[in-house]
C-alpha cells in the first residue's frame, strides 16, 4: 500500500485567483514478491508514482495560437 497527498485547495490557493494548487510527485520504486525459486525469493521492481504535497504556483502564461486560416 502507498500513501498519497491529496490537494485540499482545487481552484486557487493563498487567497488569489492568480495562483493555482500543483502537485508535486515523486516516482517511488519498491520490489513486488514473484515467487520462490531455490528457496530464495523472486522480487519484480515496480515504480509508481505518488503525489507527496501541493504547492501554489503562479497560472500558466495565456498561449496564442496562430490562426493561419484566416485571410
Amino acid at each position: 500500500y502507498v500513501n498519497n497527498a491529496i490537494c485540499m485547495c482545487t481552484q486557487s490557493c493563498i487567497g488569489s485567483p492568480s495562483m493555482r494548487c500543483m502537485e508535486v510527485t515523486y516516482d517511488v520504486t519498491y520490489f513486488l514478491r514473484k515467487g520462490c525459486q531455490d528457496g530464495l525469493a523472486v522480487m519484480e521492481t515496480r515504480t509508481y508514482t505518488v503525489n507527496i504535497g501541493c504547492q501554489c504556483v503562479g497560472a500558466l502564461p495565456q498561449v496564442t495560437v496562430p490562426n493561419y486560416n484566416s485571410e
